[in-house]
């Protein structure tokens, strides 16, 4: 599996209480089915030997999912991957809209924090090729840029 533990990290709650939320991998249990991913689908379709599924968690409530894969993935012949990709990401709709009306923030920040940490972990990069690739609506793409 491609995670690099469980990580505590500080959020705001209503825009100005500091609180702890908890970054680690998801389970079948934690998959919505009320997202606008299809998670549980997302979650049978993810080859755990190369990509997994993690989750930012705060008052024992999923608040934010992420996928991401580590590429190429060589077998038999075991060698390091070059980049990661992150293929989905959602935070959980009842705290999507503007940064000061949300209940949580960061989410995607601290799950897309993860995923370069992995990549820092497990990849070997090339001078040619990117490190991390996100896979993203072309309307998120300055969103998630400038985090």
């Amino acid at each position: 599996m491609t995670t690099i533990g469980t990580y505590q990290v500080k959020v705001l709650i209503d825009s100005k209480t500091e609180e702890v939320a908890f970054l680690f991998p998801a389970t079948i249990d934690d998959m919505p089915t009320n997202w606008t991913c299809d998670w549980l689908n997302i979650w049978k379709t993810t080859s755990f030997y190369c990509e997994n599924i993690v989750k930012i968690v705060y008052n024992h409530q999923v608040w934010g999912l992420i996928k991401y894969g580590l590429y190429p993935y060589f077998y038999p012949e075991p060698a390091p991957p070059i980049y990661l990709e992150i293929t989905n990401l959602e935070a959980d709709p009842t705290d999507r809209g503007d940064a000061a009306k949300r209940l949580i923030e960061p989410i995607g920040k601290w799950l897309i924090w993860y995923a370069i940490n992995v990549a820092f972990e497990f990849c070997e990069p090339k001078p040619e090729a990117p490190l991390i690739i996100l896979d993203a609506l072309d309307k998120a793409v300055p969103y998630y840029r400038d985090k």
